[in-house]
């Protein structure tokens, strides 16, 4: 009777110890679905997330394996075992939640960023600074006038010297253009990067 009740308690004890290793796999799961979760992935789509995919299968298939034990030794605890597996399962579909709701924001701010440049296509122009020397312009007697720095033309510019026929250019590279095709709206004379026309070869 004593050896009955000895082999008796160490297969109790081999139960407890392969459930404890199954319960130590179920959390390693967990804690790397978790960092899976921190880096922005879930299961989603197996063909497009299959690490993910394989983390939760088996999530699941060691929590029925460690529910089917503890029912063989705690017939009680299967309603515990059952709140652990549907909270893994609302896990993964957090994790799918975030990782879909992550790919809209990054659609809508790439939508953004195209109406943005449709709107203002001249908006790496208006970024760039304009040349600090080499600006001529042909004076009404079709005489060349210059080079000239860029604060000078700024200073005549806001003394109103410079109308939008008269041609000027920024390089001896390019071609004189009317002042009001070198600085088009939205630029802003002497300020934005000007719209230069490379010299014809």
């Amino acid at each position: 009777q004593q050896r009955a009740q000895k082999e008796a308690q160490k297969a109790a004890a081999d139960r407890q110890r392969m459930m404890q290793q199954q319960q130590a796999e179920q959390e390693d799961l967990k804690r790397a679905m978790l960092e899976m979760r921190r880096a922005g992935y879930g299961p989603g789509d197996p063909s497009q997330n299959p690490a993910a995919a394989i983390l939760h299968a088996q999530a699941v298939a060691a929590g029925a394996k460690t529910a089917a034990m503890q029912r063989a030794q705690y017939p009680g605890s299967e309603e515990s075992m059952q709140i652990g597996r549907m909270l893994l399962e609302q896990q993964a579909a957090q994790l799918k939640q975030q990782q879909q709701a992550q790919a809209m924001q990054a659609r809508a701010q790439a939508m953004a960023g195209h109406q943005q440049q449709k709107v203002n296509p001249m908006s790496n122009q208006a970024q760039k600074q304009p040349p600090s020397t080499g600006w001529q312009y042909i004076d009404p007697k079709n005489q060349i006038q210059g080079p000239f720095s860029l604060l000078e033309m700024q200073q005549w510019y806001h003394m109103n010297y410079f109308r939008p026929e008269l041609k000027m250019r920024c390089s001896d590279q390019d071609e004189f253009v009317p002042f009001a095709e070198l600085f088009p709206h939205p630029l802003v004379p002497f300020q934005s990067y000007p719209k230069r026309v490379p010299a014809r070869r």
